[in-house]
Parts: structure tokens; sequence; C-alpha cells
């Protein structure tokens, strides 16, 4: 089972960043509407953790979706559609998202950037 690390016990906050922002910060990892980015913070060790998951608005819409999609793949396969279902919702307790990391250090002014744009939670 997998256990999400980035809690306030391993010295971690939650932080949020305007999707404005982000778009120009990370050129190449631009948000779009089936997407969402959540940053986890450790000040002490200087790092930033930037998760990728699936969006409100994505998930919302496959939920409605899911009589179609029970259609398409058969009701045989309601076992793997439940999952991946129970994998979007609850993404911190399944590990499904995607990890991106910055790390403090002299040569480079991305941390300070980050650091700058975030909203704490």
């Amino acid at each position: 089972m997998y256990e999400f690390k980035y809690t306030p016990e391993n010295g971690y906050y939650m932080a949020k960043m305007s999707r404005k922002e982000h778009d120009k910060l990370f050129e190449k990892r631009q948000i779009n509407i089936w997407q969402s980015y959540t940053y986890a913070i450790n000040e002490e060790k200087g790092h930033i953790v930037m998760m990728r998951h699936a969006s409100p608005l994505a998930i919302a819409l496959s939920i409605v979706a899911y009589p179609f999609i029970m259609l398409i793949h058969g009701i045989a396969n309601y076992k793997e559609i439940n999952d991946e279902y129970k994998r979007a919702v609850r993404w911190k307790h399944y590990g499904s998202f995607s990890c991106d990391e910055i790390r403090k250090c002299k040569s480079d002014s991305m941390y300070q950037d980050v650091m700058g744009k975030i909203n704490k939670k």
C-alpha cells in the first residue's frame, strides 16, 4: 500500500498557486482543464514538490459519464473502472499523481521564484 510522505509530520505543508502564475513560471508544465497541481513545501530542507493529479472538473465530468463508460467498456469490467475512479478521487491515498521536485540551490533562482508566488493554505 502506498504511503503519502508529504505530510506535516514530515515537515511539509500544502500550498496553492494560481494557474496564471504557474503557467508563467513553468512553460513546459502548462495546466489544462483536466489536471490540477498541489504543492508540498518543506522550507527546512529547501524542497518543493509539485504534484499533478486529476482536476475536480475532470472528476465531476467522469462521474457524470459513468453510465456511458460502463456501456462502452462493458459491465464485466466494472471492478477496473471503479478502481480508476477511486484512484482519481483519492489521489493522495493511492499515490495516483506525478511529481516534479524543486530543490534550493545557490545557482538556481527557481526555488525563490516559486516561494514568492505560492499561497499557503
